[in-house]
């Protein structure tokens, strides 16, 4: 295998991001892209072992990311329920909105995988994090078991904040949950419905 990565199509396939959300990484995150430059433009090209140290660093800055102040406010003080996510859907924090909202104290979210509170496939959930990563942002409607056990439906924001960050947000609850025919999720290219 090859320390080089020779087209966005390959970086893109190695780091499990889509070209647009590497570019943007590139320009706000300093994503270690290199180029050659061509009489018709630019080479582009990535080393596998700087992306690797790249993804590293950032994925250490992200939880340490979530005790930052600013970033805490964001989103500890809102009336709407939210949580910060990682890179594997490990709950990094969550506001007392989500605790109220589902029962839970904030020490049983804390290192957890999101699939703890799901109603849907474990394939349904691993496929649309896999297209939420590709696309860095996403909205849908689905159930959550409450701690007492009822089905609660929830209407959501997920947005990647910082690579490794991702922030989650209940818009609107529907007690007694949804229809699963109406558990969906949408990407800025489509949407995956049960």
């Amino acid at each position: 295998m090859s320390e080089i990565l020779r087209s966005w199509k390959e970086i893109a396939s190695y780091a499990g991001a889509s070209v647009r959300t590497l570019q943007r990484w590139e320009r706000d995150f300093h994503f270690p892209i290199r180029r050659i430059a061509t009489k018709k433009g630019a080479v582009v090209f990535a080393f596998r072992s700087d992306l690797d140290t790249w993804f590293r660093a950032r994925t250490q800055t992200a939880e340490v990311a979530v005790n930052d102040g600013h970033f805490r406010v964001m989103f500890m003080n809102s009336p709407l329920p939210s949580m910060v996510l990682d890179n594997a859907r490990k709950i990094l924090d969550v506001n007392d909105a989500l605790c109220e909202m589902l029962g839970f104290e904030r020490t049983q979210f804390l290192g957890r995988i999101t699939n703890v509170f799901s109603q849907n496939p474990v394939e349904y959930d691993e496929e649309e994090w896999s297209q939420f990563l590709q696309a860095g942002a996403s909205l849908g409607q689905r159930n959550l078991r409450h701690s007492d056990g009822r089905l609660l439906g929830v209407e959501y924001v997920l947005k990647s904040v910082y690579p490794g960050l991702h922030l989650v947000t209940v818009l609107a609850t529907h007690p007694g949950g949804v229809p699963t025919n109406q558990v969906y999720y949408r990407l800025g290219r489509g949407s995956l419905s049960l």
